[in-house]
């Protein structure tokens, strides 16, 4: 089980507080570590291939677009309304998380049991790369971030 799970006092950390926190540990999600019915199932979960959606390719260069990100983690700005995971179907509605957010406002309030919090704890950008984005810009290959 994560360690995330054993400890839900991590749960509405930002990923700072998160990185601060020494009593975690390395935590990596393997499947092996899953009950013999979690992980049949993981493996037989279907996956979706849409060979026929149509390719619109790009208007201009990628170095004079501006960019925007839309993640499904869950992420939102502190104090903002957290997604209701036990809504049936699922959360659909969104939260617009500001440019001018910085990481320690940003926290994540997916609560599958299934979901290991500790990568996105440890670093935002595994599932928000709003800095890899920035450096991105920085360089002159995006031309800017929404």
């Amino acid at each position: 089980m994560s360690v995330l799970l054993d400890n839900p006092e991590h749960l509405g950390q930002s990923a700072y507080e998160f990185q601060q926190d020494k009593t975690l540990g390395d935590v990596m999600p393997k499947l092996e570590v899953l009950g013999e019915i979690q992980r049949k199932s993981m493996l037989m979960w279907p996956c979706l291939e849409h060979d026929d959606t149509p390719w619109t390719p790009m208007a201009k260069p990628l170095s004079e677009s501006k960019v925007a990100l839309v993640t499904t983690a869950g992420l939102h700005i502190r104090g903002d309304k957290p997604f209701i995971a036990t809504q049936p179907g699922g959360d659909t509605s969104f939260r617009v998380i500001p440019r001018s957010a910085g990481v320690n406002d940003i926290i994540q309030s997916h609560t599958s049991i299934g979901f290991d919090h500790t990568g996105i704890y440890r670093d935002l950008n595994v599932t928000f790369p709003i800095d890899r984005l920035q450096e991105l810009v920085d360089q002159g290959k995006i031309g800017s971030l929404s």
